[in-house]
């Protein structure tokens, strides 16, 4: 009889504490953000555009030409009161050129982005045109325009259906309007080229240095060649060429990063290490499913990124072991980190999350407050990061938001 009394009061004292800590932690997720200010956008459809781009105090972001018949202008806000400072539409074809889901470069006032085969760059101060230029000889060009001071740089193509087919990178000056092919790559034996994420830097002698991925594919055996390439553009010399095996490991998904001497690839749903060096591979990892809407980050020697598999890991950066995994959401955008929380938005659940990036523990899961048709999701893109004002920059589908950070 004591017995059963006794197991009675700890059932009862054990569901008690399980309750208290449901409470806890649902009361630890319906925590919110302090919004700082809210400014529409748009009031029509969902729209897609680069993720918000701090330069100096300014906020600037984009509206989707499915809005009107017009092309996507730029918006520049005040980022401490939301208020619109400028509109840019200086484009040469008012009704077809469409920004969206750009990787925008910033240097000192100035913003350089891309659509199709043009390439601008513009005043965030004043909202005027510094450079435009219109490769006509091109078809195509990859969105992404990545940059190091004065110098911007842009992939271009004529098609990747044609195994003739050459892809180039292109240096354009923004202060002298002069511009150079400085790598061109041909398809060849079936394949076609396909090149993606480019990434520079400088090196220790001055050097500029670009790592580039690309994804040579034959459609008719349906066989991938990822091949990552590092290239002296100040010397014109390929510094080395690895080719990964395909498997299942899928497409180059997003721009390598390079930490202490070290390249870390994502290619599917593996991770790769890489010596920036010699280019020989130091350990991979692979995840439960592919890397394709989220670009990772690394922030305190941590590598983090989310798969489709709705997981969120962190990786040692030495090793590749998980020292943690949590859920994140499908299709989640790129990742941000601000005094040791990762921040991004989901879009498989349209919320905005907040984890600590020390053990994988959600801070807040915040539902978009605003009610615009269409726009009570957060835009998937992305979160962007203010370290001096500890603030968040995030648009809904309707509206940008300026967000207090958990700290």
């Amino acid at each position: 009889m004591k017995f059963r009394l006794f197991s009675f009061l700890m059932l009862f004292v054990l569901v008690g504490i399980g309750v208290m800590l449901s409470r806890c932690s649902k009361e630890h997720l319906d925590s919110t953000p302090q919004v700082i200010w809210r400014t529409p956008i748009t009031s029509q459809k969902p729209f897609g555009t680069f993720v918000p781009v701090l330069i100096n105090n300014q906020v600037a972001i984009s509206v989707d030409s499915t809005v009107s018949s017009m092309s996507t202008p730029v918006l520049i806000f005040d980022k401490n009161t939301g208020q619109l400072l400028h509109k840019w539409a200086d484009f040469f074809e008012p009704t077809k050129d469409i920004i969206e889901d750009n990787t925008v470069f910033c240097y000192q006032n100035k913003m350089s982005f891309a659509t199709r085969n043009k390439i601008f760059t513009i005043d965030a101060n004043t909202g005027k045109t510094i450079f435009k230029k219109w490769d006509d000889t091109y078809s195509s060009g990859l969105r992404d325009v990545m940059g190091i001071n004065e110098k911007i740089y842009r992939l271009l193509g004529n098609g990747i259906y044609d195994t003739n087919s050459e892809d180039y990178v292109k240096e354009y000056n923004t202060m002298t309007g002069d511009s150079r092919i400085i790598y061109t790559v041909n398809g060849k034996d079936n394949y076609t080229v396909g090149l993606r994420y480019p990434k520079f830097y400088i090196d220790q002698i001055g050097d500029t240095i670009m790592l580039i991925a690309n994804m040579m594919y034959n459609f008719n055996t349906k066989d991938a060649k990822p091949l990552f390439i590092k290239y002296n553009i100040t010397h014109k010399t390929v510094l080395f060429e690895k080719e990964w095996v395909h498997n299942e490991s899928g497409n180059f998904s997003a721009p390598p990063l390079i930490n202490n001497g070290k390249v870390y690839v994502v290619l599917g749903r593996k991770i790769i290490c890489v010596d920036l060096d010699s280019g020989e591979t130091l350990w991979t990892r692979l995840l439960s499913a592919f890397v394709v809407f989220s670009d990772p980050i690394i922030a305190q020697n941590v590598f983090y990124v989310i798969d489709e598999n709705r997981q969120l890991y962190a990786l040692d950066l030495n090793t590749g072991n998980i020292l943690w995994q949590t859920e994140g959401s499908g299709s989640s955008s790129n990742l941000a980190y601000l005094n040791g929380v990762i921040y991004f938005t989901g879009g498989g659940d349209g919320l905005l999350h907040a984890v600590e990036a020390s053990n994988g523990q959600h801070i807040y899961k915040f539902k978009c407050p605003d009610e615009v048709m269409n726009s009570n999701f957060w835009w998937q893109r992305g979160v962007t990061v203010d370290p001096d004002t500890k603030r968040l920059y995030v648009a809904s589908y309707g509206s940008l938001f300026c967000l207090e950070a958990v700290r």
